[in-house]
């Protein structure tokens, strides 16, 4: 005669649970679950097409990455003085699938899109239409006007970190310390 059971039936019909194993990369899969092979050849078939479709997306968007990196790369450079601006512009060029951005006022020195000079086309203009040496805090005070904006130590950040890349660019000049002069406008000395 068998013995009775003293486990508790829940109810359901008894199936044998699948044994849980634990793959190479962490993931937990069953004996019970699909197996490849148990795929049809049409569903494998129309997936590697699906996966192949997305190659040209992932193709251009990595050609835009890697622009996108040189030009990070050469605004680097730039900042550090390791190479002078214009051997910057003729390494970077623009990428037809790339997203459209604003215009900066790094490496490649153009107007932005609203049309309106860089901070750099304004410094330069001050340099140039004022008879001596310039100093940061002088063009900033100049500046604040014409932009509105009150002189700060963010704005003198700016202003200094911008007549340096001038400096490495080769358009203005340094005669002294924190005194800056337009490479086409004689400096005098200052008084």
């Amino acid at each position: 005669m068998a013995k009775p059971s003293t486990k508790k039936s829940s109810g359901r019909p008894a199936t044998r649970r699948a044994r849980k194993t634990s793959s190479p990369g962490g993931r937990v899969s069953s004996a019970a679950s699909r197996s490849l092979a148990a795929i049809p050849v049409e569903v494998l078939a129309a997936e590697l097409k699906r996966r192949r479709s997305e190659l040209p997306k992932l193709e251009a968007r990595a050609k835009a990455l890697r622009t996108e990196l040189a030009a990070v790369e050469s605004r680097i450079a730039l900042i550090s003085g390791s190479a002078p601006a214009t051997a910057v512009q003729a390494r970077v060029q623009p990428v037809r699938n790339a997203p459209k951005r604003a215009a900066s006022s790094g490496a490649r020195g153009a107007r932005r899109m609203n049309g309106k000079p860089t901070l750099a086309e304004r410094i330069l203009a001050q340099l140039r239409s004022h008879a001596g040496p310039m100093s940061p805090r002088a063009i900033a005070e100049g500046l604040s006007k014409e932009l509105g904006r009150e002189v700060n130590q963010s704005f003198l950040v700016h202003i200094s970190v911008t007549l340096r890349k001038l400096v490495n660019g080769g358009l203005v000049a340094q005669p002294a310390r924190a005194q800056y002069v337009a490479k086409d406008v004689p400096s005098e000395p200052s008084r």
